[in-house]
């Protein structure tokens, strides 16, 4: 049974080893580095997810396939724009194309549409061709805005956008 929720703010062990899981996973996807989670101490782990399981403005959803963590993604409200983004979407090699990518995004989506987001960002790295495909073939479409990735800054990551205004 596929479940998928909000981070509860006691779990930041949990936070951290799917964090060290996802980076040793697919290093090349995600802003931060493997050696930067691993080495963080436990302190910012707890302060960190006891803010996302209490704030309406940045949270953190994690997947369980039969009690067992398989996959997360982040949601937050940037404070400059107001823009609502999903990040650090990510599930468990063994449990890709199950559908559990689509349900977590699916729970971001209404979590962010019901503070008011009508439309929904993310950053894909560009190297990870895999995430364009799934992105894409979700509704998200490239806004053709790029960055360095804050992890490699020799690669290169691109802004999509879903308009979810109509998904209901």
């Amino acid at each position: 049974m596929i479940e998928v929720r909000k981070v509860l703010a006691y779990e930041f062990n949990l936070v951290r080893s799917i964090r060290i899981r996802a980076l040793t996973d697919a290093p090349y996807a995600f802003g931060g580095t493997l050696e930067k989670a691993v080495n963080k101490p436990i302190k910012e782990y707890e302060f960190d997810t006891k803010r996302w399981a209490e704030s309406e403005e940045s949270t953190l959803f994690i997947a369980f396939n039969s009690g067992e963590a398989v996959g997360k993604a982040g949601a937050f409200f940037e404070k400059e724009s107001d823009r609502a983004f999903l990040c650090s979407l990510w599930v468990a090699p063994e449990c890709r194309k199950s559908g559990i990518g689509k349900k977590i995004v699916s729970t971001v989506t209404s979590w962010l549409r019901n503070r008011g987001a009508t439309t929904i960002y993310a950053w894909v790295a560009n190297s990870n061709h895999s995430a364009i495909d799934f992105y894409k073939s979700i509704g998200f479409k490239s806004t053709n805005e790029t960055k360095r990735l804050p992890s490699n800054p020799n690669e290169f990551e691109t802004l999509f956008e879903h308009n979810v205004s109509d998904d209901r």
